[in-house]
């Protein structure tokens, strides 16, 4: 039996050294994060992020960008400070704080996120308020997702 191609599951370490190359050249490359670390504002396997390469992109806060961890696993989250020249990175649902990483270890940044099938550019000023104000309410994360849950299951959604 067959697996239809969106069903297939390839690791990033298997194909981030492959699509380097291409990103330098001006390539965008559309992937399909899985997980649920960067819930509210990306469904993994429902959403996808549109990468662009690192080079000549000055990195702040805010910024979404695809790093690998020590262990070597890449992780896609956004950039929760930076101080000294490392990064400290965050997931959207999370309130602990990953780092630091060391600026070479990241590979790409978001430029922009599909979500239900709407293209949604990082540089959006919606966008841009809507994660900034995210960002400062990483202490009460928790609370605001429990109850957004528990509204959204009482509506039926």
């Amino acid at each position: 039996m067959y697996k239809e191609l969106n069903e297939i599951f390839i690791p990033a370490s298997d194909w981030v050294e492959m699509i380097l190359p291409l990103l330098n050249k001006g390539y965008e490359l559309k992937i399909s994060p899985n997980g649920t670390s960067m819930l509210p504002f990306i469904c993994g396997g429902r959403d996808e992020a549109v990468l662009i390469a690192r080079t000549d992109i000055r990195l702040k806060r805010g910024d979404v960008v695809l790093y690998s961890r020590e262990d070597k696993t890449y992780v896609l989250h956004r950039i929760h400070h930076i101080k000294a020249g490392r990064i400290y990175m965050l997931g959207d649902i999370q309130t602990w704080i990953e780092g630091p990483i060391e600026d070479e270890n990241v590979v790409a940044v978001v430029k922009a996120f599909v979500r239900k099938g709407k293209y949604i550019s990082c540089h959006n000023f919606i966008y841009k308020l809507v994660t900034g104000l995210w960002l400062v309410l990483r202490p009460v994360r928790p609370f605001l997702w429990k109850h957004y849950c528990l509204i959204k299951k009482r509506l039926g959604g």
